[in-house]
């Protein structure tokens, strides 16, 4: 109980601090904050509407059955949980290179989740893994939106996209070694917690 009173007081240092650092450097004046104030709250609206959308969403699957069906063709297929998450994993992968992250996680955990609790898979490790597959995939080619921003926030145009793709390349192959052995010996993720 006590850990969690002192949470939302470790959360607010971080930009109160950011907002004294500022005034105190002279770096900040009213016009600059008002300014600031706007894009946090453009940001925060933007974030509220996805959330609530992902609500719908997910209330939407819930009342079809997609859910159930999923879990009954997992069921009826015998995949096991090795089996359904390395799907799941490959599933990422794919949507990875093609999908910005916030809406591969908003299709496709709705979906996966109930299967995951039903097959008594640990939720920390499952977070864990699900968010390497999916960075993973946003460093593949065709469309790895990674990629493009690195490219872009270089400012210099002779790096080229193949470039970033060509150095990049040891990173997939790194998280994807480190997936395998996240599935094969789950509690590695696990030893912090």
């Amino acid at each position: 109980m006590a850990g969690s009173s002192r949470r939302p007081r470790l959360v607010l240092r971080g930009p109160f601090a950011a907002l004294v650092l500022a005034l105190v450097k002279r770096r900040l004046n009213w016009s600059m904050f008002w300014d600031v104030m706007l894009q946090t709250g453009h940001i925060s609206t933007g974030i509220l509407f996805l959330i609530m959308a992902s609500k719908f969403y997910a209330q939407m699957l819930a009342l079809s059955g997609l859910p159930a069906e999923v879990m009954g063709f997992v069921v009826g297929a015998e995949l096991g949980f090795t089996g359904v998450i390395i799907g799941y994993m490959v599933v990422l992968l794919i949507l990875g290179m093609i999908l910005d992250p916030i809406s591969i996680l908003l299709i496709t955990l709705p979906m996966i989740l109930p299967v995951i609790v039903a097959l008594d898979g640990d939720l920390v490790w499952f977070g864990i893994v699900t968010i390497i597959a999916v960075e993973a995939g946003l460093l593949t080619p065709p469309l790895g939106l990674t990629v493009f921003v690195v490219q872009g926030m270089m400012g210099d145009e002779k790096v080229t996209v193949n470039d970033v793709f060509k150095g990049t390349f040891p990173f997939v192959v790194v998280m994807v070694l480190v997936l395998a052995l996240l599935i094969a010996a789950p509690q590695l993720s696990l030893v912090f917690v």
